[in-house]
């Protein structure tokens, strides 16, 4: 893809339109959607003979925006559905967790973990009073699952910039409160929050041109890293992990402040994004749980210990596969912890037979914790 795809968004960040086909101006039209389906994994140990039910419900309605956008809302990719098959099989438990999807598009993997029991869930991606195409298909979906399979209060859609203010994003973890964009309006907030300086999200999904998966969560056998992985892994003095370690329990350094902040942000497929990595861990750090560290108390210093990034991503130019991992770099000076937890094989439908297909099928799974 061109350079300028990867690493200038123009004016897009500074508020510009994000829609490629948005010539009307005005907030009367909201933008053509498409849908996709995606079939729920049932966990393991969840077949006949233990009693258990499927999964309610058994498969998700996705709307996405029907023509190419600018920031690549329009797809369903391999890194979201990775990171919605682990949670719908219990490879890591979110109920009872505040969860950040940044980036979201169709918001599959944030709507999961509603679906699991996560307790409240925030669905952001780019939004500006004069743009929120994104942010449609979003409420629409959670309208889909809310009320009728998680408590009415439980999904919010706000749109967000990375690395602009994150009060709109922290708002709806104060009991009753809510800043839903909702699709009956046109795209516009039902808050005054839409006004505030935070509305529009990191532009999530844009220059992905390859791997997509539209059918399904297909996910293979791991697959060894590439040595630009191991690398960083070194550098953090982190090896090959597992889900399961990412929770747990490290010193406490910076989150949302006195108890205020998610325990678990989503980033799926947003390292693309190369001149957005320092702002995208800008909203990170003031979005997890845990900044400040003021609170002493054992249940609340455990919960801020425990608040992790999920990052799952592909690499759509392997070649330049360094200059994505540069966002780990970046995650160590702003005081994180990166931990490789896998890599698996999924398959590549833009097939370009230039040998690389298979690396560009390849999603890779970290997380990031306090130091």
């Amino acid at each position: 893809m061109a350079e300028e795809d990867q690493d200038g968004f123009g004016g897009l960040f500074d508020g510009a339109s994000a829609s490629d086909d948005d010539d009307s101006g005005g907030e009367e039209t909201g933008p053509a959607l498409v849908e996709e389906e995606y079939t729920r994994t049932p966990p393991k140990g969840s077949a006949e003979g233990r009693g258990a039910l499927p999964p309610r419900p058994s498969t998700l309605k996705l709307s996405l925006v029907n023509s190419r956008h600018s920031l690549w809302g329009h797809r369903l990719w391999n890194a979201a559905l990775l990171l919605a098959d682990m949670v719908d099989k219990d490879e890591f438990d979110v109920r009872g967790k505040r969860v950040l999807e940044l980036g979201a598009g169709a918001g599959l993997p944030a709507l999961i973990c509603a679906l699991k029991g996560a307790t409240k869930v925030v669905i952001s991606d780019y939004a500006t009073s004069t743009d929120a195409a994104l942010m449609v298909p979003i409420q629409i979906n959670i309208d889909r699952v809310q009320p009728e399979f998680v408590p009415e209060g439980t999904l919010h859609a706000v749109g967000h910039v990375w690395g602009q203010a994150v009060e709109d994003l922290l708002v709806p973890l104060r009991t009753g409160s809510s800043l839903s964009l909702r699709h009956e309006n046109g795209g516009g907030s039902s808050s005054d929050g839409e006004k505030n300086a935070s509305l529009g999200s990191g532009a999530a999904d844009s220059g992905r041109e390859k791997n997509a998966n539209l059918g399904g969560a297909a996910a293979g056998a791991p697959v060894q890293d590439t040595g630009t992985e191991e690398e960083v892994a070194s550098v953090h003095g982190q090896g090959e992990g597992s889900p399961r370690s990412c929770h747990r329990a490290r010193p406490i350094g910076g989150g949302g402040g006195d108890g205020e902040g998610f325990d678990v942000v989503i980033m799926a497929d947003l390292l693309f994004n190369r001149s957005q990595h320092a702002q995208l861990l800008e909203t990170c750090d003031r979005c997890l749980l845990g900044r400040g560290s003021g609170s002493t108390a054992t249940a609340a210093a455990a919960a801020a210990a425990a608040a992790t990034v999920w990052v799952s991503f592909s690499h759509h130019d392997p070649e330049k596969a360094e200059l994505d991992m540069k966002f780990f770099e970046l995650a160590k000076e702003k005081g994180f912890v990166a931990t490789r937890i896998k890599t698996v094989q999924m398959r590549d439908l833009f097939v370009e037979n230039d040998g690389l297909d298979d690396l560009r099928g390849q999603v890779h799974l970290w997380c990031l914790k306090r130091r």
